[in-house]
């Protein structure tokens, strides 16, 4: 999967918003990955992701729950925050028919003591998501 239409826009500690395929967040041949470079960008200088969302092609957005200390909204305010995030791509396949077929989607995970919350967003119709509480 070199190439997705959903990307991450995320928010960091330190007042930054990194997005995939822009500065030092472009996918570029022989280098990590966008998603890679994320990780690596926030160790390298100690800082966290802050609020997370993925963008599809027409620029509609999906956010996960924010850990922002001031959220734009009363009730995200009143929430449990997020101890952290990981984004990653899966695929899935229906095997089941004879047919295998795959989809693919670009999943944010908000992680929280005991449980974290998925947001799956699909490749092949960027306009759906999904969500699963996992733990």
């Amino acid at each position: 999967m070199d190439s997705t239409p959903i990307k991450f826009k995320a928010g960091l500690s330190n007042g930054e918003t990194a997005i995939e395929g822009k500065g030092r967040f472009a996918m570029v041949p022989g280098e990590l990955s966008p998603i890679n470079k994320l990780l690596a960008y926030c160790e390298e200088n100690d800082i966290s992701i802050t609020s997370l969302t993925l963008v599809g092609p027409e620029g509609q957005e999906f956010h996960a729950p924010t850990s922002a200390k001031n959220p734009r909204f009363k009730a995200f305010a009143d929430a449990e925050r997020p101890l952290g995030y990981k984004i990653y791509r899966k695929a899935g396949g229906d095997v089941l028919t004879g047919n295998v077929t795959y989809e693919y989607y670009t999943v944010a995970e908000t992680l929280y003591d005991g449980f974290s919350l998925q947001l799956w967003v699909s490749h092949a119709k960027p306009h759906q998501a999904y969500t699963l509480i996992a733990r």
